[in-house]
């Protein structure tokens, strides 16, 4: 769990298979005072400031999973690794 702190949009196809632009999302976590974590942005809308978002792990390839971060009140996945989700 954590708020947003800030947001871009990325035009850089650093993920296989993400050609169109993203959202990144800069996140403060709540457990760990101080600490922000980047992840991609799960969400049809944008991201607000200040906004609480759980995070989510997408498997891309059988060797990478990434971090993403949707809106806690969208109910997302609280981030356990057995809880993955494919990205398409």
């Amino acid at each position: 769990m954590g708020t947003v702190e800030s947001w871009i949009v990325n035009h850089q196809p650093f993920v296989p298979g993400r050609l169109d632009p993203y959202l990144v999302v800069m996140v403060r976590l709540e457990a760990v005072s101080g600490c922000l974590v980047y992840g991609n942005w799960r969400s049809e809308r944008p991201p607000e400031h200040g906004e609480r978002v759980v995070g989510t792990f997408t498997e891309v390839t059988e060797d990478l999973t990434v971090l993403d971060w949707a809106p806690a009140a969208a109910g997302g996945v609280h981030g356990h690794p057995s809880e993955r989700t494919s990205l398409q």
